[in-house]
């Protein structure tokens, strides 16, 4: 406002102004006067206008009408405040905040030079400006584009142009190629010739290697058995030292009491006392062997946890087909990561491990010679036995002192006349037993009583037997809709190892009654207690989960024990129960091993299903005795569990040959299709049978539901289906089976009852011309190992036959029950009763007794899963132990 005032005081209009409202307020009346200043005023502002030389909106003229609206705001009385802020907003809304300086030129005849000031730039002004530049860069960019246009032209001449080159080029690159093809079948041919050379030179630079490598290494053999008996003789020398140290202890000649020199007129008294000694020193050993076991034992069962986190892991990890190149990698990367850290508790768990053999190899060359000393005593003085009584350890020379019927024994346990003869486990009370069957069909079909349960002493399932009987009397309830009852007694039967162990001739040796144990190359001595031992010892010799009637059932477990023995003379003193989770866990497992051996070995690498059991085993375990131990707890929990796991049961039966492992990836086959169904009635079944058994008729189809029903007893679960399915291979009345094995008779040409490899060719491309040949040929030879425990050579029963067809017949037709599955279902479940038979309500239940639940069904797609992630894992390692090796020859 400071600068306006000083303006106010050179400008000329303000001087008019003054003498012309002057004399126009003194004279003429009030109105007339008003109307002629106004009209003064105006054209006052007009003319100032004009000498200005302003048209339009000009930063001139807004100065010029701020300046008259300074001069007027003091004249208007009361408005004049209210008109002062509206100046200011006014000034406000005109000016923007950049300044900008003004030269003016003077305007009277006394001020030649103008006068020079900083004001505001008025927005319109900044407006204009920003339009002028923004038309001057629309000209550039303009210009720009013209030649870029020309530019373009140019360059795609030049494209054409090059284009043309390279056709030719093109043409030349051809007839070179052509030329260096020829070229290069000349140098394959020269170089063939070179490498037949060079691999007869190789071959006998190899044999004279290898000549050479195992000259080498016989006489590092030699070098090491001679360091290893030098170090053998001075380990025990050490001991004989102390023995000796304590002999002349007992002897020593500075020690002339009383008691020494009735003890010197004695001999058999310090014999005596070293006895005692001797004995103690066992029982410790034993002692020590029995925590060193406990130990084994608590670090395996840390190693099977990880294993089963491990495994976990691994099934989480699924491949979708919406995964992008970065999530593949990442899961790359942590199945990478998963794998080093297992690699890592390997390396760990088989140092601990080698740490305890090694103890217990030691433990056992203690204890073994203080037994030769012990011997040696007893064998001096024979008399000395007859005399002392021995509290812990019996000694026996008319005898076997390995056997069981021994173990914990006293010698006065013979003077019991009194006790009663009829021991619990005594076989001959099973003629007393009875099995009962039911029958709701009028007798077509029995099926097992559901109070049956495995007596150890009748060796068999028994519903009435005088082992179990806890009163008086028993009410049985029969099942619902019985019409038939079915009565077997149970067969006598004997253990013939235990039979075999008594009638066997004395030994003429006098030793501890202790039992080998844990490696086949070290032999130690069980602990005073009777411990546990393999349970073809303590049992029968019929498996728990075998029920009669079943003629094709020929094999009992004893099979898969006396297999076991024929691999090792381990016996596992102390074992390890497995829970029954653990057991289907490591169950699950080894199905993947089976699958991922099924899609990548070779025929070469073919097994039998006990021979990949052991080899599971051993990849798991990484030890050999360790491979035993967990394959001995492996097979005592099949037996415990069989009877309340179908699956576990049919894992029984595979593996001591009556069924054959195609049966397990048959059964898994099934199961993804079971899992694929919202099972909600007992009709559902009769519509999934209807798909996966196309072949049955409407009877049969009415037969094999009404089973069902009996079977589940009108209740209706994924698991139940899968138990139904196990149940009716188990009885041998599954539908496929059936009818495969009438169509694979007529091709049996050189033996009755099975078939060679060519003749099942034959057969397997009339009756499923489209299947894998490889996973036939595997099967066949897997079925070909199994049978020849029972002394069958270059052919397999029919009846394996069937089932290993019945698997492939069944992939076939996967991709097809897969996708009309549901829809077949959803189709049944609107037709009314009248098409079929009666609709049965059942109740929907999700887990039955005894069983797992159904979100742990054993599918064929999850087993799958996880035998990928296996082999992608042994992948990734396979990569490091190449990187590793490559590292080090550099």
């Amino acid at each position: 406002m400071n600068k306006a005032e000083k303006r106010r005081k050179n400008e000329p209009f303000i001087v008019t102004c003054d003498e012309v409202f002057k004399p126009m307020l003194s004279t003429g009346s009030g109105r007339e006067r008003e109307s002629t200043v106004y009209s003064v005023q105006v054209n006052k502002y007009d003319l100032m206008v004009l000498e200005h030389g302003a048209t339009g909106l000009t930063e001139e003229r807004m100065v010029l009408a701020f300046q008259v609206l300074d001069e007027l705001i003091p004249q208007l009385g009361l408005y004049s405040r209210i008109f002062t802020k509206l100046r200011e907003d006014l000034f406000k809304a005109v000016y923007s905040g950049e300044l900008t300086g003004v030269v003016e030129e003077g305007t009277d005849n006394k001020s030649v030079c103008g006068e020079s000031y900083i004001q505001r730039l008025p927005y319109f002004v900044l407006v204009k400006r920003t339009h002028d530049k923004q038309n001057e860069q629309i000209e550039e960019l303009k210009e720009q584009l013209d030649i870029v246009k020309k530019r373009l032209f140019d360059k795609h001449k030049q494209f054409e142009e090059s284009q043309e080159k390279t056709a030719k080029l093109q043409e030349q690159i051809d007839h070179l190629n052509k030329v260096e093809n020829e070229l290069q079948q000349i140098i394959s041919e020269k170089d063939a010739e070179i490498c037949r050379i060079g691999q007869e030179m190789e071959k006998n630079w190899n044999n004279a290697e290898n000549m050479q490598h195992q000259l080498e290494c016989d006489i590092a053999d030699l070098k090491d058995s001679l360091i290893e008996a030098k170090q053998e003789i001075e380990y025990l020398s050490q001991f004989k030292k102390g023995y000796d140290d304590m002999y002349y202890a007992f002897t020593d000649k500075d020690q002339e009491s009383d008691e020494d020199n009735s003890a010197k007129k004695n001999p058999q008294t310090i014999i005596a006392s070293k006895r005692e000694y001797l004995i103690g020193d066992v029982h410790s050993a034993n002692h020590m062997e029995e925590q060193i076991l406990s130990v084994m034992n608590t670090a395996m069962e840390e190693f099977d946890k990880f294993l089963e986190s491990h495994k976990q892991a691994l099934e989480e990890k699924v491949i979708t087909a919406d995964m992008t190149d970065a999530e593949m990698d990442l899961q790359e990367m942590e199945l990478d990561d998963a794998d080093q850290e297992l690699e890592v508790v390997q390396l760990r768990f088989e140092s601990t491990i080698r740490a305890m053999l090694s103890e217990l190899d030691l433990l056992h060359k203690h204890n073994n010679m203080m037994m030769e000393q012990l011997q040696m005593l007893e064998e001096t003085n024979p008399s000395l036995a007859k005399n002392k009584n021995v509290e812990h350890v019996k000694f026996s020379s008319g005898k076997n002192n390995e056997s069981i019927l021994w173990a914990g024994l006293d010698e006065d346990d013979g003077k019991h006349n009194t006790a009663d003869p009829y021991i619990p486990q005594d076989r001959v009370f099973s003629k007393y037993a009875a099995m009962l069957y039911t029958s709701n069909n009028s007798g077509k079909t029995f099926e097992e009583f559901k109070d049956a349960k495995y007596c150890s002493s009748c060796g068999e399932k028994t519903v009435i037997c005088p082992h179990k009987a806890g009163g008086t009397e028993k009410v049985f309830v029969l099942p619902h809709n019985c019409t038939h009852l079915k009565i077997s007694r149970p067969k006598v039967r004997v253990n013939r190892e235990l039979v075999q162990m008594l009638v066997k001739p004395p030994s003429p040796e006098l030793t501890l009654n202790v039992e080998p144990v844990l490696s086949s190359a070290v032999q130690s001595y069980q602990p005073a207690h009777n411990m546990s031992l393999t349970p073809d010892t303590v049992t029968s010799q019929e498996s728990p989960s075998y029920s009669m009637g079943e003629a094709y059932m020929v094999n009992s477990f004893q099979r898969v024990w006396d297999d076991y023995h024929i691999r090792t003379d381990l016996s596992r003193t102390i074992p390890r129960p497995l829970t029954q989770e653990q057991t289907v866990s490591l169950f699950e497992e080894f199905l993947a091993y089976i699958i991922l051996q099924d899609e990548t070995a070779g025929e070469k690498l073919c097994f039998s299903i006990l021979d990949n059991l052991y080899n599971f085993m051993k990849w798991r375990y990484l030890l050999d005795d360790i491979m035993y131990m967990m394959t001995h707890d492996f097979l005592s929990s099949i037996i415990k569990y069989s009877g309340a796991d179908k699956m576990i049961e049919l894992l029984d039966h595979v593996l001591v040959g009556n069924l054959d492992a195609s049966c397990l990836r048959y059964v898994m086959l099934i199961a993804d299709f079971i899992k694929m169904v919202d099972w909600m009635e007992v009709e559902d079944f009769r519509a999934f049978a209807s798909l996966v058994y196309p072949f049955l008729t409407e009877d049969d189809l009415e037969t094999l539901q009404m089973s069902y029903i009996s079977f589940s007893e009108n209740h209706i679960s994924k698991q139940l289906v899968c138990s139904f399915i196990i149940h009716i291979i188990l009885k041998y009345r599954e539908p496929r089976f059936h009818d495969l094995e009438n169509k694979l008779l007529p091709f049996q040409i050189s033996e009755s009852g099975h078939l060679t490899d060519k003749e099942h060719k034959d057969a397997m491309d009339s009756i499923v011309p489209l299947c894998n040949e490889h996973m036939r040929r595997r099967l066949f030879l897997e079925a070909e190992k199994a049978v020849a425990h029972d002394s069958i050579s270059n052919a397999v029963p029919v009846m394996r036959l069937a089932q290993i067809t019945g698997y492939l017949a069944l992939q076939q037709i996967t991709a097809v029950i897969k996708e009309n599955l549901n829809t077949n279902i959803a189709e049944w479940r609107k037709r009314p009763s009248s098409t079929g038979s009666a609709r049965q309500t059942a109740d929907v239940t999700h887990q039955t007794a005894g069983a797992m639940g159904d979100d742990k069904l054993i599918t064929l797609d999850k087993i799958k899963t996880l035998a990928s992630n296996m082999a992608r894992a042994a992948k990734h390692r396979k990569e490091r132990q190449a990187q590793s090796r490559d590292e080090i020859n550099r």
